[in-house]
């Protein structure tokens, strides 16, 4: 079986909140894909006005967070990243100059700041910095010992 669809029969890891100013949360990118937003009251897919799907990256994490109401939490939380935070994260991954795959690299989000409200009587938008460590390229060879030396067989 799959991890995603373990995660689907399982209900999915939990998922991270931003509920104060300067709340942090970091984690190895185990997994990422792009889905449709989902209104909140409704769990029916949003749309612009022009019927185009409003779009997210639904980042899966790898994080030293627990939660002692999970019985065997292993720290694996998914984060829904859309509107600002999306492009926080978009800019601090285009600025590390790394192109290519982001798995196994570790993504750090932050609730820097309230933004401006825009209609009265709102809350104003959360406002978030990012940041991104690239994975650190691995030698496919480094579990492969030193079969074949001793014994004189060839490697491949």
């Amino acid at each position: 079986m799959s991890n995603d669809a373990l995660e689907y029969l399982m209900g999915g890891a939990p998922t991270l909140t931003f509920p104060d100013l300067g709340t942090v949360h970091k984690g190895r990118i185990r997994s990422y894909e792009k889905t449709q937003q989902r209104d909140m009251d409704s769990g029916m897919p949003k749309v612009w006005e022009n019927g185009e799907p409003m779009w997210q990256i639904v980042f899966t994490l790898e994080t030293e967070e627990r939660d002692s109401e999970i019985d065997s939490d292993d720290g694996v939380r998914r984060l829904f990243a859309k509107a600002q935070m999306l492009t926080a994260i978009r800019d601090v991954i285009r600025k590390s100059g790394h192109r290519g795959e982001v798995r196994g690299g570790v993504l750090a989000v932050k609730y820097a700041a309230d933004g401006q409200a825009k209609t009265r009587g709102y809350n104003p938008p959360k406002v978030y910095a990012a940041r991104f460590e690239p994975p650190v390229p691995t030698d496919d060879f480094d579990d492969v010992g030193e079969q074949g030396d001793d014994e004189g067989e060839e490697f491949f």
